[in-house]
């Protein structure tokens, strides 16, 4: 179960960790705008938190005794839909770019939901 735990958290973190490999070609301004100040991030982390509701409810519904393959697809398949959305992300491009910022979660959010629930139910039926 900690192993999920520190997964989820890895997965939270995410929209923030994607874009490190940027700060080496632009600056670190392009990097901190995704944290304008606590508000903003505390304000962000709510939509990020939504993204990672499958990944907790494949974590409590699954197997405990170890981590299971829908919850180790699932959360593959929301690192790299976070990574994709948010990388190369400028948020200085265009006056509606922070729109983005609350879409791209509830975009991963579908994502993963839907692959939560095929592997999910894929897992069940092969162990029976």
């Amino acid at each position: 179960m900690i192993w999920k735990m520190l997964i989820i958290m890895v997965a939270f973190l995410m929209p923030y960790l994607s874009r490190l490999p940027g700060v080496f070609t632009r600056d670190a301004t392009w990097f901190w705008s995704y944290l304008p100040s606590w508000g903003g991030f505390a304000f962000l982390s709510i939509f990020n938190a939504l993204a990672v509701v499958p990944l907790l409810v494949l974590a409590f519904v699954g197997d405990n005794s170890r981590v299971g393959y829908a919850f180790l697809i699932t959360a593959a398949v929301h690192g790299l839909a976070t990574f994709w959305f948010n990388y190369n992300y400028d948020l200085a491009a265009d006056a509606q770019a922070g729109i983005a910022l609350i879409v791209f979660p509830l975009a991963v959010l579908g994502i993963t939901t839907v692959v939560g629930l095929v592997t999910f139910f894929g897992e069940r039926m092969i162990k029976q």
